[in-house]
């Protein structure tokens, strides 16, 4: 058992009743996405619950959080909001403090426990704990003991975050001048005692246009990629952008034309690369293809169609695009399909476009 260094110390101090009724669980959860990039992070919460009815809450608490991801120092957990009276100087720790002790890939002895002796600081007694004693923490109902965040490995694969080893006293009975009874609880790992992290190069889910369909502005088009885990952009040309060839050759690439960034206001879990057209570069009734370049993912093509005027994303800018123009306006500060004209406002400025552009048919896609 691995937290048991400060904790074989703070039983002398803090547990004075035997024979324990009361029950602690630990559970920890992901609170990002598990699906990540080489290098990525993963942010976790770990949680504790006291039973109730036979106790006043939790006094003391600790548990190791161990990995088997070969990546260390993990960084420290960091207290939850109600845990202040169990981190030093109110409360107890090991030295390292609250957020646990750094061993490799683990953190070993995350949690503190209360002043429940009542002592004052001054001199000769210890300079910590001081902190007054806060009664019901935990109990009854579910508390954040700790979050923090996690670092997956560069190699690809399935790694495995648990708690193991908790321990935990609780509060039994104020016996004045800030000195408590305690007790040993029956500590436990919850049903959600661990999570595993799928570490992998981000895979495409979808494209905003969707595969086949049509651009729709005569300028600063944009198609949004979403792909399974977070996505970070290389700083370099991310995509290769060419016409397609009937058969080949493909047309030259068009990629550094088109600005790229992560569109957290489209996909706040950082999963979406937007490609923004750099004012007019791509020709009227022409089929491009978009794969990565310097983009690490795995490999992907997504084929649109330039069709100006076409709002509706069907197969033909007709009189029917004028609806769906009408049901944005007025959007302002846009990059949507609908601003036909490409200035970032929709507005009756849009008809034009649509009108000088009737009937335009969709071509068929090149063999490629």
């Amino acid at each position: 058992m691995k937290g048991t260094v400060w904790f074989a110390a703070a039983v002398v101090a803090l547990c004075a009743s035997f024979g324990p009724a009361a029950t602690f669980e630990v559970e920890i959860t992901a609170t990002s996405s598990t699906a990540v990039a080489p290098g990525g992070t993963v942010d976790y919460e770990i949680t504790g619950l006291v039973s109730s009815g036979d106790n006043l809450g939790l006094a003391l608490c600790g548990v190791d959080l161990t990995t088997d991801t070969g990546v260390g120092p993990q960084d420290q957990a960091v207290e939850g909001p109600s845990m202040g009276p169990f981190v030093m100087n109110d409360g107890i720790t090991n030295p390292d403090g609250y957020g646990g002790t750094v061993d490799a890939d683990d953190l070993l002895q995350i949690g503190g426990g209360q002043n429940t002796i009542g002592n004052d600081g001054i001199t000769p007694h210890p300079v910590f704990p001081v902190g007054v004693v806060v009664e019901g923490i935990a109990q009854g109902s579910s508390v954040v003991l700790a979050t923090g965040t996690i670092t997956a490995p560069a190699a690809p694969g399935t790694y495995t975050v648990s708690l193991v080893d908790p321990f935990a006293n609780v509060l039994l009975a104020d016996q004045g001048g800030g000195v408590y009874t305690v007790e040993a609880a029956t500590a436990s790992v919850g049903a959600s005692g661990s999570f595993l992290i799928d570490v992998g190069d981000p895979a495409l889910v979808s494209s905003d246009p969707a595969m086949d369909t049509t651009f729709a502005k005569i300028q600063n088009n944009c198609i949004w990629l979403t792909f399974d885990r977070p996505v970070a952009l290389t700083g370099g040309n991310e995509l290769l952008v060419q016409t397609i060839g009937d058969p080949l050759p493909m047309g030259p690439d068009l990629g550094g034309l088109f600005t790229c960034s992560i569109d957290l206001a489209y996909d706040p879990s950082g999963n979406t690369l937007k490609a923004k057209e750099n004012a007019v570069q791509l020709v009227n009734v022409t089929w491009y293809r978009f794969e990565p370049n310097q983009l690490v993912c795995q490999p992907f093509a997504v084929d649109l169609c330039t069709l100006y005027g076409n709002a509706n994303n069907d197969t033909l800018t007709f009189s029917s695009d004028y609806p769906a123009v009408k049901a944005m306006i007025p959007t302002f500060n846009t990059d949507i399909r609908e601003d036909i004209n490409g200035d970032g406002l929709v507005f009756s400025s849009d008809y034009p476009f649509i009108k000088s552009f009737i009937p335009t048919f969709k071509p068929g896609k090149p063999s490629g």
